[in-house]
């Protein structure tokens, strides 16, 4: 069986890079060994290097003027959310409405439907039988007769008016 060798984190198969040579770094890193030896010589005494660069990704503290306009963002950000909020609250308030609106119509066409019929505005007569003590009111569209019912004391009490004038 073979062992393979631990990769460092954030190594990604299929991408080869070459270290850089430039000495030993100067922090240990944890399962590796730092050669202490120089490394191959030139004719003129020269250590041979070879490097290459690479992008990673690392960490980067932020300047003062970041920092900054981090906090900027961060203020807009939070300004964005609360107007959206207030947006949301707007809509969500006149939609309720729509709906409390729609739900009434519901519950009125429904009644008018079971029951058949619903309440209006009439334009009625009323006819005032003297000699029979008796006052009627008739429909003006249908001439259906709503009510009767007898004369009140004021309503007689008209007639002995018009009879001394």
């Amino acid at each position: 069986m073979s062992k393979e060798k631990e990769m460092p984190a954030g190594w990604e198969p299929g991408v080869e890079e070459e270290p850089l040579n430039e000495g030993p770094p100067d922090f240990e890193v944890e399962g590796y060994e730092i050669e202490e030896e120089p490394g191959p010589t030139g004719e003129d005494g020269e250590e041979k290097v070879r490097a290459s660069s690479s992008t990673q990704y690392l960490r980067c503290e932020f300047t003062d003027a970041e920092l900054k306009e981090k906090g900027a963002e961060l203020a807009r950000a939070v300004n964005e959310k609360d107007t959206a909020e207030s947006e949301l609250k707007n809509v969500s308030t006149q939609i309720k409405h729509r709906i409390s609106v729609a739900d009434g119509k519901i519950r009125l066409n429904s009644e008018h439907i079971r029951s058949g019929y619903e309440m209006r505005n009439v334009e009625c007569r009323k006819v005032f039988y003297m000699e029979r003590d008796l006052v009627e009111v008739t429909r003006n569209d249908t001439g259906d007769v709503v009510s009767q019912r007898p004369l009140t004391e004021e309503e007689r009490q008209f007639q002995l008016n018009l009879e001394t004038e």
